[in-house]
């Protein structure tokens, strides 16, 4: 991955190289002159450097760039490097265990923030109307009872449902296509839950990070910690 990430990385860098040195031998332009169209490759060859050239911002990982560019055009010319194989090696395994422990730290920073801001949440949201708290931690608020069999642990069931985080951002949905899953393999607060409704119930979920993903990142928008809210539909028992 991160083997990845600098090649692109340089060939962002020499075309940027390149591109100067072309500058720097043509006339100056009139400022109407129009500018000529980017090709295809200079496209995605630049959208590659802004993204990797982001991640590595977002690591907080310092480089050098003359030596960036001068490993990527040693590279390309199949010519001799000036480390062998085996430094080379050691120093990306080295900027990888320091790239992780980077954002080992940056996830426990914003986990942290995010328990803060969801028991704050939770401690409100449970003096709402209608709300219930389990032992556990869970709140739940019935939409529409269910009349039907309650699912246990080891049943798979057909849901509706909307992912939302606690500051109303959709995350995930169904979008009116029912999903079937087992009740014991998923997270432990729909586990939870499912135990305790009916088919054809409607319930809002307010599930605590611990009863959620805990401190891991799951996709862009849940990050550790999260307080995650779900409207979910039970629609039967398989």
């Amino acid at each position: 991955m991160k083997r990845i990430v600098l090649s692109a990385c340089g060939v962002l860098l020499t075309i940027g190289a390149a591109w100067v040195v072309a500058q720097e031998t043509l006339p100056a332009r009139e400022a109407k002159q129009p500018v000529s169209k980017p090709t295809t490759a200079e496209l995605y060859s630049y959208a590659i450097g802004v993204d990797m050239g982001r991640s590595f911002h977002r690591a907080e990982t310092a480089l050098n760039i003359e030596s960036l560019v001068a490993g990527v055009q040693d590279g390309l010319s199949g010519g001799k490097s000036k480390y062998d194989q085996a430094t080379c090696g050691k120093a990306l395994q080295q900027l990888q265990v320091l790239m992780r422990n980077k954002a080992m730290a940056q996830q426990q920073v914003a986990g942290a923030e995010n328990q803060k801001l969801g028991a704050a949440f939770l401690a409100e949201n449970k003096t709402k109307e209608g709300v219930k708290v389990t032992k556990s931690g869970l709140q739940y608020k019935v939409i529409k009872p269910g009349t039907g069999a309650t699912p246990g642990l080891n049943d798979t069931v057909s849901c509706n449902y909307r992912g939302m985080l606690i500051d109303g951002k959709e995350f995930d949905a169904s979008n009116g296509t029912p999903i079937e899953f087992g009740v014991q393999g998923v997270i432990a607060g729909w586990t939870e839950a499912l135990q305790l409704m009916k088919v054809g119930a409607k319930w809002k979920l307010f599930i605590p990070a611990e009863l959620a993903y805990g401190n891991e990142q799951r996709g862009p928008l849940i990050t550790p910690g999260s307080t995650l809210i779900f409207d979910i539909e039970l629609l039967g028992i398989k």
